[in-house]
């Protein structure tokens, strides 16, 4: 590599030297503020007289071919210098300005801009890139043939003109130029890297967008000719396709390769790194690129070939929620792929939508969203076998987050749509919302979102106005002041009308009777309003339970019958619903501390403990002094015996069990608003989690090819529930059951890696239903059928037998021997104890 500073005007003579920007740089881009500051420089140099003026740096390196050089880094300098030049050869020329030498024209034509010894393309001692280059030919041309949108145009014409207000004259600005300085830098040797020069000379990250910088490193290292086949094959279509906004594309493409979201100004390098560290040959790449690419433009202009993903995606696109772009991208992927039908990936849409809005009308922090979409692809393909259906393995995933992950349920969700103050949301949101409440999924739709948005035809009006008129407080009654603080911005106030100034604070007969008032509204929101002569508190309840109702219709909370077997060795994201009982751990990486090697789960609490004192240790000091249950029990201000000490006057007590320490776990999480994935545990694979898991999927197929055996649709990591087709055809389902099917009467198998067995309960539910059969398990006590009834009130149990004792995975060194056992006992369980249940339970329960 040499370089030295030179004039700019000896660098652009070279001997007949032809400069070729590269099809990998980015497009001449300088703005006229640029071009202006440059003009304004040369005047000063010429004014006072300077004998340089310093123009940065030009970094190029031979070709290959005889004569020409590519410029590496500097065309933006070297290209404007050129247009200023062109400019004053076309004005010499036309006479419009003069020099005091009649050859200036010729000499900066035969110099500067042209080889008299090339013909054609060859000609022009500079090459743009591809449309740049076009433009740039019609600059030596007739005016009429200018390309106009060009950057090339513009700025050749601002100094077109600039130049006629003759601030300086034509000698003196060619006499300025010929002062500007450069240092030229060229790379000659063969361990002369242009990438790690450009690097280095790029490395503040203002003149280049992460974009250009990736453009570059991947075809700066390829031939000429690869240069322009990737380019034209390749690289301007991807640019086309993410509407030239490729480093935000990149990011999205990085974080579903790698599972992690990468620093805006650090896209490149990232990038870089990835392509590096998996050996990834540039068509390769290139081929993917644009793959995703073609399904980033799916996404941004919602023109997937599936009607209902379109109109997911047009809602999300109003919400700004470029979040789930990742994961969309994969899916669609997958769609091509025929891993997916057009119905499983419209659920799967739809339930990510309705995800996104509960969260965001419960007012759940979106700081957890980047880590859930960014692994949720990865972390649904753990859980999912070749029999599962996605959309049922992600509804499942995304129903058991909790803290600020968690999907809102009907209740909170409900309370948030009828006490939230929905005038004062963010505006897209809000016309999001009305829209979706308005059209609901009809086939006939009046566009909310662009009327409130863009056209501005409607607007968002308050049924009892802001300011409350005396009519008004009549109307309203003794309460007035307390009703109108209460329900002003609440939904029920709020409708959608495009005559809100004809309504002022009018009463609300006049607002239902006017010409242009509710009762000729063709909006469905105004129904309630035709109909109601009055509003006040009581009208307002009724209206917001018709939109709860229509809410939680829109947004359905989902359901799922999948159910996951227990968890495997590995590294994982820590999740509170499984039962990590047994499992010995290796390792765990928390917030990004990389992988810190432990033995025990008491050690990595403690350790998680200390880095959460880090982030805030007035948590957990409110912990230590508060004197409640829960978590506070297990922090204390003094040393005692069986506490770790964690800081001075904070102590932890980690004498607990494994389940005991995850719900701990759990609780600080949601206190320090950490989402649970953000620590991922890695676990030994000692044996003892292969005979678990064993056992769990031998029960499991054991219940399930039993006709008899109806599998309860709640399940997780710690239970799997069943009945029986007698007991669940016998006694009705009360609607408010146990579980989400409404059974009270529930088998439970704990699968936990203590001991395993079958607990026969009388779960939470109707009463009535509940005696009836606690009086058959009390008058056939005496069978040795029941074991004796249970204390507890809810939850009463009534049978239990265990199957496997607490220390079995000590027991066994062989899956077939364990696997085999449970096959003989569980046999035994359905043709004795099952059979007479069965038999008391449906002799009794009718008569009774």
């Amino acid at each position: 590599m040499q370089g030295n500073v030179i004039p700019l005007s000896q660098l652009m003579q070279g001997g007949g030297a032809r400069f070729i920007i590269p099809v990998y740089q980015r497009n001449y881009d300088w703005k006229k503020a640029n071009c202006k500051k440059l003009y304004d420089d040369l005047i000063d140099v010429s004014k006072t007289n300077k004998n340089k003026h310093f123009f940065g740096s030009i970094v190029y390196k031979p070709s290959g071919m005889m004569s020409e050089v590519v410029v590496i880094d500097g065309q933006q300098r070297l290209t404007t210098v050129s247009l200023l030049l062109l400019a004053m050869m076309n004005l010499l020329f036309e006479g419009k300005v003069t020099s005091n030498e009649e050859s200036t024209a010729e000499m900066i034509k035969d110099l500067y801009l042209t080889n008299p010894f090339k013909k054609g393309d060859e000609n022009l001692k500079l090459k743009p890139i591809k449309k740049d280059n076009i433009a740039f030919h019609k600059l030596f041309g007739d005016p009429d043939d200018f390309i106009m949108s060009s950057n090339m145009t513009v700025n050749y014409l601002y100094f077109y003109n600039r130049i006629q207000e003759k601030n300086i004259s034509i000698d003196e600005l060619f006499k300025a130029i010929q002062k500007l300085e450069i240092m030229q830098v060229s790379l000659d040797a063969q361990d002369d890297d242009p990438q790690l020069i450009f690097e280095s000379l790029n490395s503040t990250g203002l003149d280049l967008s992460e974009g250009d910088k990736i453009r570059n490193f991947i075809l700066m290292g390829e031939s000429p000719a690869h240069q322009e086949e990737y380019y034209d094959k390749y690289w301007n279509v991807i640019e086309e396709k993410t509407a030239y906004d490729v480093s935000d594309f990149i990011r999205h493409y990085l974080t579903l390769k790698q599972n992690k979201i990468p620093n805006f100004s650090n896209i490149y390098f990232d990038f870089k790194e990835y392509v590096t560290a998996n050996a990834i040959s540039i068509e390769s790449l290139l081929i993917d690129l644009l793959a995703y690419a073609k399904r980033y433009e799916q996404i941004k202009k919602a023109s997937t070939t599936i009607k209902g993903v379109n109109e997911v995606l047009k809602r999300i696109y109003v919400l700004e929620m470029s979040v789930t772009t990742p994961f969309f991208l994969e899916i669609l992927k997958n769609y091509e792929a025929e891993v997916f039908s057009a119905d499983e990936i419209i659920n799967v849409f739809q339930v990510i939508e309705t995800f996104l809005v509960r969260r965001s009308i419960c007012d759940i922090p979106t700081s957890s969203l980047n880590k859930i979409f960014s692994t949720l692809n990865r972390d649904v393909l753990k859980l999912k076998t070749s029999q599962d259906d996605y959309a049922e393995v992600m509804k499942y995933f995304l129903l058991t987050k909790t803290g600020t992950s968690r999907m809102p349920k009907d209740e909170e969700f409900r309370e948030a749509i009828k006490t939230k103050d929905f005038y004062h949301i963010n505006n897209k949101w809000r016309a999001y919302i009305f829209n979706r409440l308005e059209n609901g999924n009809s086939k006939e739709t009046t566009e909310i979102v662009d009327g409130l948005l863009n056209a501005k035809k409607y607007s968002i009006e308050h049924i009892m106005p802001q300011t409350l008129s005396k009519e008004w407080q009549k109307e309203l009654g003794e309460d007035f002041e307390q009703v109108h603080e209460i329900w002003l911005n609440r939904l029920a106030n709020l409708t959608v009308t495009g005559y809100n100034s004809n309504y002022s604070n009018r009463v609300f007969s006049a607002k239902r009777d006017m010409p242009d008032g509710f009762k000729n509204s063709p909006f469905r929101l105004n129904d309630h309003l035709k109909k109601a002569k009055q509003w006040t508190e009581q009208e307002l309840e009724e209206r917001s339970k018709d939109m709860e109702k229509n809410a939680l219709g829109l947004w359905k909370y989902p359901s799922t019958s999948f159910e996951p077997i227990a968890i495997d060795v590995g590294f994982a994201p820590f999740d509170s619903e499984q039962d990590y009982t047994g499992m010995t751990i290796a390792a765990f990486d928390f917030l990004g501390s990389g992988r810190i090697p432990v033995k025990y789960w008491k050690e990595m609490i403690i350790n998680i403990i200390k880095m959460l004192f880090d982030k805030d240790p007035s948590i957990l000091y409110q912990l230590a002094a508060a004197e409640e249950p829960g978590l506070a029990i297990s922090f204390i201000e003094d040393e005692r015996d069986g506490y770790v000490k964690i800081a001075e006057r904070l102590y932890f007590y980690g004498e607990t069990s494994t389940w005991a320490k995850e719900n701990s776990l759990k609780k600080l999480f949601e206190l320090y608003k950490i989402a649970e994935d953000d620590l991922m545990i890695e676990f030994k694979d000692d044996g003892k989690n292969k005979i678990h898991k064993a056992v769990v999927e031998t029960i499991k197929s054991v219940l399930d090819s039993n006709p008899e055996v109806i599998r309860d649709s709640k399940m997780n990591f710690r239970y799997i529930r069943f009945t029986t087709q007698i007991l669940d055809d016998l006694i009705e389902k009360s609607g408010m059951g146990w579980t989400s099917s409404g059974r009270i009467l529930l088998y439970e198998c704990d699968i936990k890696s203590g001991k395993i067995g079958f607990t026969l309960y009388v779960g939470p539910g109707e009463e009535s239903v509940r005696q009836k059969i606690l009086n058959i398990v009390e008058k056939n006590q005496s069978q040795g059928i029941f074991s004796e009834i249970g204390s507890g009130k809810k939850w009463t149990q009534i049978y239990r037998k265990d199957i496997l004792p607490k220390n079995y995975i000590d027991q066994y060194d062989d899956v077939e021997d364990i696997k085999n056992d449970i096959k003989a006992k569980l046999d035994k369980f359905f043709n004795t104890d099952m059979i007479q249940i069965n038999e008391a339970i449906a002799r009794e329960y009718q008569v009774g």
